[in-house]
């Protein structure tokens, strides 16, 4: 393949350049970006799917969905859960990427705090709808939901998470750490046992995202969901919030999204060309 001088004839160089773009492609670099409120609704009625959320903007195809839902917990020990699931009205799929029961020792005594994502398959138009469906019926609940950029070509998996309960007292700070450094989306979500009205001096670093809750009858009956997002490149990071109503039961949890280039396929061994 080499000229009289022992020189690469440039066409060779550029097949080679094209070949080697196919085996070891250019990563697509992550560039997350926040694209605004869905929408957020409560609900305080017993059962499993009434708790529906219709959207007041469109989530185009390639973005990002991110949900914070608080609810009465199911389990009667703190532990991490799969009570709850996530659908839409454009059937798009949702993970889980993290759920977290502070139980009080009964159903109903606590807080269930979690965060479920999609990437966007097929386009979820304003005036859709998400819907939040148990496992057991549940009485008080609420959710809020917001859209992100990312690279189209990419994914989004969860690259570490951290999950903390409060027994009647202030929200202690929780962390999360011992991540790769890169850009992630970092997401908190805290569930409250008390009314909407409840208020929050929220952590500075942090953006707070649409809050929700129920009222009405006792405090311990309410819940309300408050949540924040940060995107900063880093391998720890932590949420303080400070309640500045009375102090409540309260899940927490944290989790950092990462996006990445989705795995190579297995390589293509080209033919051998004799010059």
């Amino acid at each position: 393949m080499k000229n009289e001088k022992g020189k690469m004839p440039l066409a060779s160089l550029v097949f080679f350049f094209h070949f080697a773009l196919v085996i070891f492609p250019l990563p697509a670099l992550a560039s997350w970006a926040s694209a605004g409120s869905l929408g957020s609704n409560q609900a305080k009625s017993a059962g499993t799917s009434n708790l529906t959320i219709t959207t007041t903007a469109a989530a185009e195809a390639n973005n990002v969905i991110v949900c914070a839902l608080a609810a009465d917990n199911l389990d009667t020990a703190d532990a991490e859960t799969t009570h709850w699931s996530v659908s839409d009205s454009a059937s798009n799929t949702y993970t889980r990427a993290t759920e977290f029961e502070n139980a009080q020792g009964s159903a109903g005594g606590g807080a269930n705090a979690s965060i479920f994502f999609s990437k966007v398959a097929t386009q979820l138009n304003s005036g859709g709808t998400i819907t939040f469906t148990s496992d057991s019926s549940v009485t008080a609940k609420a959710a809020s939901c917001w859209e992100f950029t990312i690279t189209s070509t990419n994914v989004v998996s969860v690259a570490g998470k951290s999950t903390l309960p409060t027994d009647g007292a202030d929200p202690a700070a929780i962390s999360l750490g011992s991540l790769s450094a890169q850009e992630y989306l970092w997401v908190h979500a805290l569930a409250g046992e008390g009314p909407d009205t409840d208020a929050y001096t929220w952590d500075a670093d942090y953006t707070q995202l649409t809050a929700n809750g129920t009222t009405g009858a006792s405090a311990a009956s309410n819940m309300h969901v408050r949540s924040g997002i940060r995107i900063f490149t880093g391998t720890t990071d932590s949420v303080d919030v400070t309640s500045d109503t009375s102090d409540r039961d309260y899940a927490q949890v944290l989790v950092a999204l990462k996006e990445a280039p989705p795995p190579a396929g297995p390589a293509t061994v080209p033919r051998v060309i004799r010059w």
